[in-house]
């Protein structure tokens, strides 16, 4: 197809140059038109030879207009010459954003032509070069069609090609410019983009034949979204605090009660309606993580933890925790009388402990269990108990006659605590330090139950 040149108040040009001397020939073929008359002759534009600086070759003066066939370049001289061409839209600037197609070279004695979109090279006794040259300029450009043969410019880094008849070519690139934009398709028409949403928890919703994006019906931290069938989701607000989420078809926080359900793991968690069964039990609300290697505590007087602690909630009336603990006690032979002790911790606030006097002059290794219930009574008061199963304080000659352990229980009211930020612990230590005795702790849970 032909290069169309049109008129105007500058007029559009053609322009070319050389880069070094003045000897590449030149030859323009083509009609040139009058646009009000009937005038249409078709032959030799211009022809010349070109210079170091782009200057016009053709353009259709006021009325008329040009459509270029065929153009041609020589080269007759001794050295390589790079000849550049420029089109221009009613403009004289000759440079980068002008150039026409890619800058053509050629060797001592060769020609080029131009027709159809493409350049033909040939050498220096007229053999094609089998060079074709076309206007593409930069890696992942587009060889396309629309009057004439022409470049389609690469689209910035991740844009999509699609159809686009309102396109000189027919073709677009669509670019997403933010993380999250999506890709929104309609029937027959032009894929857009749509924009990611511009706040934070928004969710994509439809509204019938479109999407959007929206913030819902949530306005308060700790909101659910409810479906509804054949509607739009709706808001569950956030229940009170200990209030808890219960299920059907129009799901409610509910607070807890003799009735709540309280199985987990599998057993059942009853109906919307009807509570479990009485001999459902309690769950733990929360967990200490267990231990993975032993902790031993040596001959001290400081109370000493087993390993395991855990974080507490802001202490209030009602709450309530439990310590299991086990593993083995070794006391060395010794007239020093010594009460081994276990004793729970809030903080820096020593609960009610457990005490059992060392068998004096035995070197004996035994083993234990314990386990204490924490209540508390107010924000700052608890009320403990705690049993103690071991052979610590056991004669050896009961121990081989089959008497192996002994089990202690204790009560008490601990206050004074401090409300917020504590941590449980389970402590350790002798009431006189002797030498090679250990407390050897195994394992320790700590849960809150309530």
């Amino acid at each position: 197809m032909p290069l169309a040149l049109g008129p105007g108040a500058t007029g559009d040009k053609l322009a070319a140059k050389q880069d070094v001397g003045t000897d590449v020939n030149y030859e323009i073929d083509g009609d040139l038109r009058t646009i009000s008359g009937s005038t249409d002759a078709y032959g030799s534009l211009a022809q010349g030879v070109l210079g170091t600086s782009a200057a016009a070759l053709v353009g259709p003066a006021s009325g008329t207009d040009m459509l270029i066939g065929c153009l041609h370049i020589a080269n007759p001289g001794a050295s390589t010459r790079i000849v550049t061409f420029y089109k221009t839209k009613n403009s004289t600037t000759y440079d980068a954003t002008t150039q026409w197609g890619p800058a053509i070279t050629l060797g001592p004695g060769e020609t080029a032509m131009w027709g159809n979109g493409l350049w033909a090279v040939y050498d220096n006794v007229g053999r094609p070069k089998l060079v074709m040259l076309t206007p593409l300029t930069t890696k992942g450009d587009l060889f396309t069609y629309s009057t004439q043969s022409i470049r389609k410019a690469v689209s910035a880094n991740g844009g999509l090609l699609i159809a686009n008849s309102a396109d000189a070519t027919g073709l677009d690139y669509l670019v997403l410019t933010a993380l999250g934009d999506l890709i929104k398709g309609a029937a027959g028409a032009i894929p857009t983009r749509l924009a990611v949403g511009v706040t934070a928890g928004m969710y994509l919703r439809s509204s019938g034949s479109d999407f959007a994006w929206s913030l819902g019906p949530l306005t308060t931290t700790g909101d659910l979204l409810v479906g509804v069938t054949g509607a739009e989701p709706a808001r569950l607000a956030v229940g009170a605090n200990t209030t808890f989420l219960r299920g059907g078809t129009n799901p409610t926080y509910q607070a807890a009660s003799a009735a709540t359900p309280k199985r987990i793991g599998g057993e059942s968690l009853g109906t919307n309606t009807n509570p479990p069964a009485a001999d459902d039990h309690v769950h733990s609300l929360s967990l200490a993580a267990g231990k993975v290697a032993d902790t031993t505590v040596n001959n001290t007087v400081t109370p000493t933890t087993g390993g395991v602690t855990f974080a507490m909630p802001n202490l209030a009336a009602g709450q309530m925790y439990r310590i299991r603990a086990f593993g083995t006690h070794v006391a060395v032979s010794s007239a020093t009388a010594r009460n081994a002790t276990v004793q729970p911790f809030i903080g820096s606030s020593a609960l009610t402990s457990i005490a059992i006097a060392v068998t004096a002059s035995q070197a004996l290794t035994s083993g234990w269990e314990c386990e204490f219930i924490l209540v508390l009574s107010s924000a700052t008061a608890c009320w403990v108990t705690g049993v103690l199963k071991s052979g610590i304080s056991i004669p050896a000659t009961y121990i081989v006659a089959g008497l192996a352990s002994r089990v202690t229980a204790v009560s008490g009211t601990t206050g004074s605590l401090t409300t917020a930020g504590q941590t449980l612990d389970l402590r350790f230590f002798w009431s006189v330090s002797v030498a090679t005795d250990q407390w050897v702790v195994k394992q320790i849970t700590m849960e809150r139950i309530l």
